[in-house]
């Protein structure tokens, strides 16, 4: 077995390794008991499938306004339409991001996955920072604007902090970016500050070792965000569609309580998802799990209790196993695929021609 079959073979491995996880994962959240019985809710989400559909169009506009993103990142960064390949960089990208904490482990796979696609590294190295903070600025922008003219929706002190706490969280990064840019001595007197806390805190072992690794990476995104800002067309049209996609991913549980039979408002409910993943955004566990259901079962009171553990079972689904769903199966394809091109081919000989007697 050659070098490159075994690569594929390992790739191939690690990816039924992590469906595996993710098994575990679903089977841990999903446990419990629930007052309305599995058949029942079946039936009434069969009455109300076109909700069901659109939850799903929602998790589809998603990906495809984060596929859309980059692809638009790789035109400004190379002048090329790569459309297949930026589908499949958000691809990547959202499943890694979904089954490693704190959603970290998706930039790495894009920069390989713009690698192999013929991307030069620097630029492969770069795009997915550009993508990521334009997402975390779009977050923090709507996040923002629905808590200060729709934060009465939330009663719950604790969680209302959380969630504030969360929209710092968001925009930290981006903000520290700016801040090295603008004053770089303050940045760097500011991280070897908060390395020193988590030192004492006994979160890092060596607090110069961690603060030269937050230094190196907001220079890489002072560098990418460099780039992209040379464009301004760029910036506004993945900005928007980073918007967009906050947008569709909040919006699909309003069309799980509406399939549940429900009724509910769209904007209270938009604002209350944002308040949950603001408020889950630094819980360390893939796909922030136990947090998240913990945090829809508290604030979704439209829906009765007897229906909220199916009704917490689709949003899940629909707003994060079916991403981890597709892109898994788009990995497999991927993989198999190039084991088929590894496998010596056959060659066939043409018929020999009878001999002249």
């Amino acid at each position: 077995m050659n070098s490159v079959t075994k690569k594929r073979f390992l790739s191939l491995f690690f990816i039924l390794i992590n469906v595996g996880v993710i098994a575990w994962i679903a089977l841990h959240e999903f446990q419990g008991s629930s007052g309305l019985r599995f058949r029942d809710i079946i039936q009434v989400w069969i009455q109300n499938w076109m909700f069901f559909v659109f939850a799903i169009v929602c998790m589809v506009v998603a990906l495809v306004s984060e596929g859309l993103k980059y692809f638009f990142l790789i035109k400004k960064a190379t002048g090329q339409s790569r459309l297949y390949l930026a589908m499949k960089t958000a691809i990547v990208g959202k499943y890694y991001d979904n089954i490693t904490p704190l959603g970290s482990g998706g930039q790495a796979f894009q920069i390989y996955t713009l690698y192999k696609g013929g991307i030069p590294s620097g630029v492969a190295s770069s795009l997915p920072i550009s993508g990521f903070s334009m997402m975390q600025i779009a977050f923090f922008i709507l996040g923002l604007s629905f808590f200060v003219f729709n934060g009465d929706v939330i009663t719950d002190p604790v969680f209302r902090i959380l969630a504030f706490i969360g929209l710092g969280f968001m925009i930290f990064l981006p903000f520290m970016v700016v801040l090295f840019i603008l004053l770089p001595k303050v940045s760097t007197a500011t991280v070897f500050l908060i390395a020193k806390i988590l030192k004492k805190l006994h979160l890092v072992k060596v607090e110069h070792r961690f603060a030269r690794r937050i230094l190196r990476s907001l220079g890489d995104f002072k560098v990418s965000l460099g780039e992209l800002m040379t464009s301004k067309r760029t910036v506004l049209i993945t900005l928007t569609l980073s918007i967009l996609y906050q947008i569709a991913l909040c919006s699909i549980p309003y069309f799980v309580i509406l399939a549940a039979g429900f009724q509910t408002t769209y904007l209270d409910t938009l604002t209350l998802t944002l308040f949950v993943y603001s408020a889950i955004a630094f819980i360390p566990t893939p796909g922030n799990a136990g947090a998240a259901e913990i945090s829809f079962t508290i604030i979704f009171t439209a829906i009765p209790s007897a229906a909220m553990f199916w009704s917490m079972m689709l949003w899940r689904f629909a707003s994060y196993y079916l991403f981890i769903l597709v892109g898994f199966s788009g990995m497999l394809i991927s993989q198999i695929r190039g084991l088929q091109d590894t496998f010596p081919r056959i060659k066939t000989l043409p018929p020999r021609e009878e001999e002249e007697n």
